[in-house]
This record gives C-alpha cells, structure tokens and sequence, in this order.
C-alpha cells in the first residue's frame, strides 16, 4: 500500500509549484459564457500537450483564443490569436505591446 500512495503522490506533483496541482482546460463560449468542453490532467503537464491529448475538434469558422501556452496550435487550428512572446534577445516592439493589451483586454 505504502508503494502505491507514493506512485499516486509523484503522479500529480509539480515540480515548479513544489506542490500536488491538477491542470485543467475549460473550453468556453465567449459570446454566452457556456461552457463546452473540460479535461484535466495531472498538474507538471504542459497546456498543448493536454490541449492535444484531450483531442478536442474546433470548427475552423471559431476563432481561438489562447495564451502562450499554446504555440503549436497552428498545426491543428488555422484560425487562433495567441499574444506575442518576447524573450531575453528580442524585446517586444511597440506594436507587439499595443496587440497583446488588446488581447488582454479582448480575454477578459
């Protein structure tokens, strides 16, 4: 019994959190607020791997609407709005500040 409690313990630790977390992806109408579809996974697994395991089908006329968790959602999805990333080499110009305030703004 000791063995197995620990498999279950590892199973949902997250290293980064330093704590047992479950991730959850909740896929909702923004129009209504309705929400349509749900999948949860342990906590230390990445947004698209859980995206992609969950094998859920968006019709290409709906626009996504995702964070930057998402970045290879171009291969399943044409039509997406993901905000731009900056990193340590190519800080973010103006105009990709002004987008991702608009898609903040857009999210909420």
């Amino acid at each position: 019994m000791g063995i197995i409690l620990l498999e279950i313990i590892l199973f949902w630790y997250a290293d980064k959190k330093k704590r047992h977390t479950i991730k959850t992806q909740v896929v909702v109408n923004k129009a209504d607020g309705q929400i349509i579809c749900t999948s949860s996974t342990k906590g230390r697994r990445h947004d698209f791997k859980l995206f992609k395991g969950s094998k859920l089908k968006i019709d290409t006329k709906i626009r996504a609407v995702v964070d930057t968790g998402y970045v290879g959602i171009a291969k399943f999805h044409a039509n997406f709005v993901i905000p731009v990333k900056c990193s340590e080499k190519r800080p973010l110009a103006m105009e990709d500040k002004v987008f991702n305030r608009r898609f903040q703004v857009s999210v909420s």
